[in-house]
């Protein structure tokens, strides 16, 4: 099946759609979604912990892409609709690059995935080149800081990347 109105519910979905040049397909993204600039054109439905299936039923999806550990949830309601839910759950960079495969290969667009794959892949391991070049006890650390509430950050966690 040619999927022709897709759904994202993550910016990083988003984000990977928009890399495999399917932006034409999609018709909904969450506020979140704000990358590329071009992500904040396309209609929004609302947060993506917590989506809004009114919107998300008045854009007519034939596909909807979501995460598995936020979206689960979503199933039941979605397949009653006759709307199809496709949840992810990369842990890690290799599974996110495995998802991005099996996207292409749900999109009917396989070889652009593998090219993008390919890219993302030598771009990695030149990085990892230049980080190997500096001493271990000179490279930085980072943590990601999702939200802050009150005088308490949000990070990233364990089964996060």
């Amino acid at each position: 099946m040619a999927y022709a109105r897709i759904i994202s519910l993550t910016p990083s979905i988003t984000e990977i759609l928009f890399a495999l040049e399917v932006e034409d397909r999609l018709v909904g993204v969450t506020d979140a979604c704000d990358y590329p600039p071009a992500a904040n054109s396309k209609s929004h439905v609302c947060s993506w912990f917590d989506p809004d299936m009114e919107r998300i039923t008045d854009l007519k999806p034939d596909l909807v892409i979501g995460l598995a550990t936020a979206h689960h949830r979503l199933l039941p309601t979605l397949k009653t609709r006759d709307i199809r839910l496709v949840l992810l759950n990369p842990t890690t960079v290799a599974e996110a690059l495995t998802d991005m495969i099996s996207l292409g290969a749900l999109l009917g667009i396989s070889e652009q995935a593998a090219s993008l794959v390919n890219d993302l892949k030598h771009r990695m391991e030149k990085l990892a080149a230049k980080v190997k070049q500096i001493r271990p006890d000179e490279r930085q650390t980072v943590s990601r800081v999702l939200d802050i509430d009150g005088e308490n950050l949000i990070v990233a966690g364990p089964k996060s990347f």
